[in-house]
C-alpha cells in the first residue's frame, strides 16, 4: 500500500515514469482509474466534497497539495502509456 510519506517522497517525473513502466496497458477509463491508489482517490474525493480540514476523514499529516498533484501525475502517465503503447503497436 502507497502511504502519504510515500507519495510525498516521490517526484512528479518519478510518478509518470512509474506508470509508463506498467505491463498490461489498457486504452479504458477503467485501467486509467485502477491506477490511481486508494489514498489520492481518498483524498481527490475530500477535496471536492469541499470539506474543512477538522472533517477530513484522512491522516492530520496530509499534504493536500501533493495528493492532488500525484493524482495529476498519476493520469498524465497513465495516458502517456496509453500513448506509447499506440506507438509501438
Amino acid at each position: 500500500m502507497v502511504g502519504i510519506q510515500t507519495l510525498t517522497d516521490i517526484t512528479d517525473h518519478n510518478l509518470c515514469i512509474f506508470t509508463l513502466s506498467m505491463l498490461s496497458v489498457q486504452a479504458t477509463e477503467e485501467w486509467i482509474q485502477a491506477q490511481v491508489p486508494g489514498i489520492v482517490k481518498e483524498a481527490i474525493s475530500v477535496s471536492s466534497q469541499g470539506l474543512g480540514a477538522s472533517e477530513t476523514p484522512m491522516n492530520a499529516d496530509a499534504d493536500m497539495e501533493a495528493l492532488a498533484q500525484a493524482h495529476v501525475n498519476i493520469l498524465a502517465g497513465a495516458c502517456l502509456s496509453i500513448g506509447k503503447q499506440n506507438e509501438l503497436s
